[in-house]
């Protein structure tokens, strides 16, 4: 079983997701309710539960301030619940948390759970939650973005990153040092985030990080990046990274 708690400033929504676990999550057992998040730091860190499910913006308290109050002694697992705040849902993006759009839907909200019972598996929650209140206290720095392998998850600096090629339903991210890893997500998954940080996909194949971009070959119609390595520009994308490059 996981134990929860939901927290939630709305009473309505902790009553309707109450009656979504009992009916859909029958794996779920709520421990405790709390519409004042000022409330559930001393009972979060009493019981320990396996789950949270936490609104973002609460009166008194935000989720991000209740996390980062309870960080130290209990790593619990987290879906957030909210009904907007494109801010924290690209947060969550790059810390590989789940989060639930209200009103939430009886699908998303399964699958979730399911992730999150899977997650229990292989890895501990604790180092995405770190990875999400230091991105969102820091947002100037280069973000750490969490990587799902199959063995578990990475994390990395976005800067670091030279590369990105898609496999099927996996993609290859190339570090600046060599290294390479295969994560368990599509290429799709990692665009958004990847392309507001100085990246370019210069091919359905292939995202490239501009600062590691030394010469675009034109008889070759490839870039060159600074470890030698040379990437298919499909001629669609051609003129659109041209520009770009010459904006930089």
């Amino acid at each position: 079983m996981l134990r929860t708690i939901i927290i939630d400033d709305e009473p309505n929504c902790i009553e309707m997701l109450g009656l979504m676990l009992g009916r859909y999550c029958p794996e779920v057992q709520v421990l405790h309710t709390f519409s004042n998040p000022l409330d559930a730091p001393a009972v979060i860190l009493d019981q320990s539960p396996d789950l949270l499910f936490l609104d973002i913006e609460m009166p008194g308290m935000s989720g991000f301030d209740l996390l980062e109050k309870v960080k130290s002694m209990a790593q619990p697992d987290v879906i957030f619940t909210t009904a907007h705040n494109e801010y924290a849902i690209k947060a969550f993006k790059y810390a590989a948390i789940d989060y639930l759009l209200k009103p939430v839907d009886a699908f998303d909200l399964k699958a979730a759970v399911e992730r999150c019972i899977a997650r229990r598996l292989t890895a501990h929650a604790a180092n995405r939650i770190g990875v999400l209140i230091d991105n969102h206290q820091r947002p100037a720095q280069s973000p750490t973005l969490t990587l799902a392998t199959l063995e578990g998850y990475i994390f990395v600096k976005v800067d670091d990153i030279a590369r990105c090629e898609a496999d099927g339903a996996y993609t290859k991210i190339f570090l600046a040092g060599g290294e390479m890893i295969i994560v368990s997500q599509t290429m799709r998954h990692y665009e958004d985030i990847l392309l507001e940080n100085n990246f370019f996909r210069i091919h359905d194949k292939h995202i490239v990080n501009l600062r590691f971009v030394k010469k675009y070959v034109r008889e070759d119609g490839q870039v060159l990046l600074l470890d030698g390595t040379r990437v298919d520009v499909s001629r669609r994308r051609k003129d659109d990274f041209l520009k770009r490059m010459s904006g930089l």
